[in-house]
C-alpha cells in the first residue's frame, strides 16, 4: 500500500526533527504520521465490523455526497476538517515504532481487503464526513489524507530549517 512507503519517507525526511514541537503550535512530525496510521486503523476497524455485524448503514446527505465526490475528484482534502477524538495522538512515538504500526496497519487493510472483495455488500462503511464509502473509496480517501499530511509535514520541515 503506497501510504506507508509515503509514511515512511515523511518519516525520513524528519529525522531529528520527529518529536520536535514545530513553531507556532501544532502536532509535531511524530503525533502527525500516528494521526494517519490511527485512521488506518480505525477504517480496517470499521470494515472489520461491518463484516461481521452486516449492520445497516445511515442514508447518506446530499452534502455528504458532495463533499466525498469534490475530494475523490480533486484529490485534495478540504481545509479545515478537525480529526475526530479517535484520531488525535496522544503520545510521541519514535521513528521505528510509527513503521511498525504502519505495516502492521497495511497488512491489516491488505488482508481485509482480500477478505471484503469476495462480497460486495460487505465493501461499505458510514464516514461522518462522507457518508456512505466503499472500500475501493476509502482507500483512496486514506491516500488523499495521508498526501494532505505529508505536504503540512514539509511545510513544518521548511519552517524549522
Amino acid at each position: 500500500m503506497r501510504i506507508h512507503r509515503l509514511l515512511e519517507k515523511c518519516l525520513k525526511e524528519g529525522g531529528r526533527h520527529l518529536l520536535v514541537p514545530p513553531p507556532g503550535g501544532g502536532w509535531t512530525l511524530s503525533e502527525s504520521v500516528l494521526h494517519v496510521i490511527l485512521t488506518l486503523e480505525e477504517c480496517a476497524g470499521n470494515f472489520e465490523a461491518a463484516r461481521d455485524t452486516h449492520r445497516s448503514l445511515p442514508a447518506t446527505t446530499w452534502g455528504q455526497r458532495l463533499a466525498r465526490r469534490a475530494v475523490l475528484m480533486t484529490f485534495r482534502w478540504p481545509p479545515g476538517l478537525s480529526a475526530s477524538v479517535s484520531h488525535q495522538p496522544d503520545i510521541l512515538l519514535d521513528e521505528d515504532t510509527l513503521l511498525r504500526r504502519s505495516l502492521a496497519a497495511r497488512d491489516h487493510l491488505v488482508r481485509l481487503e482480500s477478505v471484503l472483495r469476495q462480497d460486495s455488500r460487505l465493501c461499505e462503511i458510514h464516514h461522518v464526513t462522507f457518508g456512505r464509502i466503499t472500500l475501493d473509496q476509502a482507500v483512496r480517501l486514506l491516500l488523499i489524507h495521508a498526501l494532505h499530511h505529508k505536504s503540512l509535514m514539509q511545510r513544518r520541515l521548511k519552517a524549522m530549517a
